[in-house]
């Protein structure tokens, strides 16, 4: 058991203190060969001054969003097969569990937004 694992487990745990999460956006990804994928997107936003985070660990989609959710990070962009032949991305607030289509530039003006609103 690395000590990463053990502080993701702890953390899931809730016996770790939370503190606010300085993320932005869960870069997520919705099967093994979209990880590249989610990787040069989080790139790309990084580089435009956000602060994304992606999942290393090949976790399943659901425990991804499940880890977003538990530390507190307010949006989920997720990248599968269908985004991508649309050029669009699945973008999902974490508060109010609503999910919209946007595209790489709409993401990043909601994302710098003073208050990020997904239309």
């Amino acid at each position: 058991l690395g000590v990463d694992r053990l502080v993701e487990v702890l953390d899931e745990a809730r016996m770790l203190p939370s503190a606010p999460t300085l993320t932005q956006l869960f870069v997520a990804y919705v099967n093994p060969n979209m990880k590249q994928e989610a990787l040069r997107l989080a790139e790309k936003l990084r580089l435009e001054g956000l602060r994304v985070e992606v999942d290393l660990m090949g976790r399943r989609l659901d425990r991804q969003l499940k880890y977003a959710d538990a530390k507190g990070i307010p949006y989920v962009l997720i990248v599968g097969p269908e985004e991508l032949k649309q050029g669009m991305y699945k973008l999902r607030d974490m508060k109010s569990r609503s999910e919209s289509l946007v595209g790489l530039q709409d993401l990043i003006q909601i994302l710098k937004s003073p208050s990020p609103n997904p239309k």
